[in-house]
């Protein structure tokens, strides 16, 4: 598989740990098949344009979010979202 397929697998597996989500539950949010996010996640297979829509929507980024490395150039990258996802969940439970 491409560079493309191995990053998309990383993004996504990162995310779903992130929403402390199994392949079952991404899979039944996103109204897919656990077989094939576990196909996705291991490269096997790369999603079709729906399937990435629904991964996304049901993850809660953006399409484009699943396909940009860390420090990707246009300065928006899925793990910086997560850390600062992670930072305001940690503040707001702290607040709480």
């Amino acid at each position: 598989m491409t560079e493309l397929h191995a990053l998309m697998a990383r993004n996504l597996k990162t995310l779903r740990a992130y929403r402390n989500l199994t392949q079952d539950g991404l899979a039944e949010a996103a109204g897919l098949s656990k077989n094939y996010i576990a196909e996705i996640e291991t490269e096997r297979k790369y999603p079709s344009p729906d399937a990435h829509v629904r991964l996304a929507c049901a993850l809660g980024v953006k399409p484009y979010q699943l396909l940009l490395e860390a420090g990707a150039s246009s300065g928006v990258a899925v793990i910086g979202d997560v850390r600062e996802l992670l930072v305001r969940e940690l503040t707001e439970a702290v607040d709480r």
